[in-house]
C-alpha cells in the first residue's frame, strides 16, 4: 500500500467522472485503484461537454465505486486552436494548486509533452506509461490507408500515410464510377509506388522531416521523465530500439478481490462463455481475442 502522505496526479486524455466505470482511457479504474492504496489522486483531462470557456478549468470530487473513497478530477476545456502553450500553461497552474508527489503521465498526444517541463520545472516526479507506439509514432495504428501493415519506426511509410490522407481521406474509395477507380490506383502510387510528381516527391520529404523533427520532440520531453514503462514485453523491447530510451515493463494490473474465489469456479467442464464490454474498433484488440479463443478450442478439439 501507498503510504498517506503520497499524492499522486495523473494526466489522462479522456475521464467520465459520472460514469463508474471509464473504457476509454482506462484513468477512472487506475485512479480508483490508487485512492484504494491509500494515495490522495487528483486528476487533470480534458473536459467533454462541460460548458467551459476555452482553457478554463473546473475541478469535481469523484467517489471511488468500490470503497467509496474521493478524489479529484480537474477537467479544462481547450480552445480550438490547441495551443500547446496555453495547454501546458493550465497544466502548470494545476500543478501549482494541487502540489502532487508524483506526477503519472498517462498520455501525452493530445496535451503535449510541455507537460513534462512543466512538472520537471516544479521538481515533481514524472512516470510515463505506454500503452501504444506513440512514443514512435503520431499513428498509434501502425497500418497505412489500405490497411498495410508497416514496421515501428519506418518514418517513410508514416510520411506516404500522411501524404494520402491529406489528398485522399483515411479510407479507399469505394467501388463505382471511373474516377474512383482512378483515385485507388493514385492511392496505391502514394502508398507503394515510386514518385515521381515533383510535388508529391516535395510533399513527401516535408512530410518525412516533419516526422523526424516530432520524434525528436517526444525524445527529448521523455528523456527528462523519471520512469519509463510500456504495458508489454514486445512494446518495451520496440520502443527501446526505435525511441533510444529504456522502457520497462511492467503489467497492468488486477484488483483480484473483484474477481469470484476460486470455490465458485464450477467444477465441470462446460462451454466457455466470454462477455466483451466495449467497441469493435481495431485498436481495441477484440479481434486479437476472437483469433486466440479460435485456437485454443482448435487445440483443445485436436486429437
Amino acid at each position: 500500500r501507498l503510504g498517506a502522505l503520497m499524492r499522486v496526479a495523473r494526466g489522462a486524455t479522456a475521464f467520465r467522472a459520472s460514469e463508474p466505470l471509464d473504457l476509454h482511457a482506462h484513468a477512472r479504474s487506475r485512479a480508483a485503484a490508487l485512492a484504494r492504496a491509500g494515495a490522495d489522486v487528483e486528476v487533470f483531462t480534458a473536459a467533454t461537454g462541460a460548458g467551459l470557456g476555452p482553457y478554463c478549468q473546473r475541478r469535481v470530487e469523484v467517489l471511488e465505486h468500490v470503497d467509496g473513497r474521493p478524489f479529484g478530477v480537474t477537467m479544462m476545456e481547450f480552445g480550438a486552436d490547441r495551443d500547446a502553450e496555453r495547454i501546458a500553461a493550465g497544466f502548470g497552474a494545476f500543478l501549482e494548486r494541487e502540489r502532487p508527489t508524483v506526477c503519472h503521465l498517462e498520455s501525452l498526444d493530445l496535451f503535449g509533452t510541455d507537460l513534462v517541463r512543466e512538472a520537471r520545472a516544479r521538481g515533481i516526479g514524472t512516470i510515463y506509461c505506454a500503452r501504444d507506439t506513440w512514443p514512435a509514432h503520431d499513428r498509434t495504428t501502425l497500418t497505412l490507408p489500405d490497411l498495410t501493415p508497416f514496421e515501428l519506426g519506418d518514418a517513410e511509410a508514416e510520411a506516404r500515410a500522411m501524404l494520402a490522407h491529406g489528398l485522399m481521406g483515411d479510407a479507399l474509395p469505394a467501388d463505382g464510377p471511373p474516377e474512383a477507380s482512378s483515385a485507388r490506383d493514385r492511392l496505391q502510387s502514394l502508398l507503394h509506388g515510386d514518385l515521381t510528381d515533383r510535388e508529391e516527391v516535395t510533399a513527401q520529404r516535408e512530410a518525412r522531416e516533419a516526422i523526424e523533427v516530432r520524434r525528436a520532440e517526444k525524445r527529448a520531453a521523455l528523456s527528462a521523465v523519471d520512469r519509463r514503462f510500456a504495458s508489454s514485453r514486445l512494446l518495451a523491447r520496440q520502443l527501446s530500439a526505435t525511441v533510444g530510451r529504456a522502457f520497462t515493463f511492467r503489467a497492468p494490473g488486477v484488483d483480484t478481490f473483484l474477481l469470484p474465489a476460486a470455490g465458485a469456479i464450477p467444477k465441470k467442464r462446460a462451454p466457455l462463455r466470454f462477455g466483451f464490454v466495449g467497441t469493435t474498433r481495431p485498436t481495441e484488440g477484440l479481434q486479437v481475442l476472437v483469433d486466440a479463443f479460435a485456437k485454443l478450442r482448435a487445440r483443445a478439439d485436436a486429437p
